[in-house]
């Protein structure tokens, strides 16, 4: 009787021991998160030929560069996908339309996270993941800006970059870039991404190689740098929290502190101020289900976390849809009172005015 009574109480921590763990994981996804959709100002559907999952935003200029790529083409055929590409868009003049900066690229090109860096030099660089589907290893492009067309520089490739994401260039040459998972593809990848498992990194290229300076994060996502250059940020989308680390001398980074957001933030932009702006799914299955199926929508949120001083951060939720307006946010990139946001899957981005 006394082993019967054993094993019951451990099935039962057990059960309960699932119970808690799925229950937490829905909570995380949002399954229980109201969409109140709400936003104050105007917004525009502005259509490009694939989604615009990550803008990054010239300050200086007022110039948006937006990365294009028809994901779910390519998945349904992946020997012959459709080419991406990244555009060219002017926040100064809202009459001119998005330009296709890669008419006539002949390499395979499918952009993910993107950068927008200006040298101290005065030359224009953008540096873009790429996931061409005919590279067994990943690739970051590396082109000059000339006007309204990009100059293919150079492909940097490297064995640790398995699972690239996002991208933030510290120099010409120099950048860190992001691994988001662990397992590339099949059931390990699945469950890395259900059990949140950390088995992300980040990834830091001097211009000649390339090393791993952090370890064990849990959906290593958008990334970038503040305007000082000395701290790192990271989105963390399973854990809804933005890392933030301190970058040292030598380039490697340590981890000070995390900013809890409510909610699974994507690609991190800065704006003017140096003010942190992420695209983000409140509800991560609703995306996982918008992903596999255009006809399901996934809400779409834009948040921003003020620097109110050193380690010191506000969080504000400034946009909301239930994803009519677009689906699957995963950029918000801000310009004066200009705010873009952009989608995973949807061919288009939103053109908002703040008041």
């Amino acid at each position: 009787m006394k082993r019967k009574k054993i094993i019951r109480r451990v099935l039962l921590a057990l059960v309960v021991g699932l119970l808690f763990m799925v229950g937490n994981t829905l909570y995380v996804a949002g399954v229980f998160k109201t969409i109140k959709p709400h936003f104050t100002g105007t917004e525009k559907s502005v259509p490009i030929l694939g989604g615009a999952e990550d803008i990054t935003i010239d300050q200086t200029t007022g110039i948006a560069y937006v990365s294009a790529d028809q994901r779910r083409a390519t998945f349904q055929d992946k020997k012959n996908p459709v080419q991406g590409t990244i555009y060219w868009v002017d926040l100064n003049n809202p009459a001119q339309a998005p330009v296709n900066m890669l008419p006539n690229f002949k390499k395979d090109f499918h952009p993910h996270g993107i950068y927008f860096y200006r040298a101290k030099s005065g030359k224009q660089l953008l540096f873009a993941v790429n996931h061409a589907e005919k590279n067994t290893i990943q690739s970051i492009e590396r082109f000059e800006v000339q006007g309204k067309k990009l100059v293919h520089l150079n492909t940097i490739q490297h064995e640790l970059m398995t699972s690239p994401n996002d991208v933030v260039a510290v120099g010409e040459n120099e950048f860190y870039v992001t691994n988001d998972h662990g397992f590339t593809k099949g059931f390990g990848r699945t469950m890395e991404e259900y059990l949140r498992l950390p088995l992300g990194y980040v990834n830091y290229y001097d211009g000649k190689t390339m090393k791993t300076v952090s370890s064990n994060i849990t959906y290593a996502n958008g990334i970038n740098v503040s305007p000082d250059g000395k701290k790192l940020y990271l989105a963390s989308p399973s854990t809804r929290r933005v890392l933030i680390f301190d970058r040292k001398a030598d380039n490697s980074i340590e981890k000070v502190t995390s900013v809890t957001i409510g909610t699974a933030g994507d690609n991190i932009e800065l704006d003017a101020q140096g003010n942190l702006w992420l695209g983000c799914h409140p509800q991560m299955l609703k995306y996982a289900a918008h992903a596999k199926d255009p006809k399901k929508k996934s809400p779409s949120q834009a948040i921003k976390i003020t620097v109110k001083g050193d380690n010191q951060y506000e969080v504000s939720e400034i946009y909301l849809n239930d994803g009519t307006s677009l689906s699957g946010s995963s950029v918000a990139a801000v310009y004066k009172d200009n705010l873009l946001v952009g989608g995973v899957y949807d061919r288009k981005f939103l053109w908002c005015k703040m008041k």
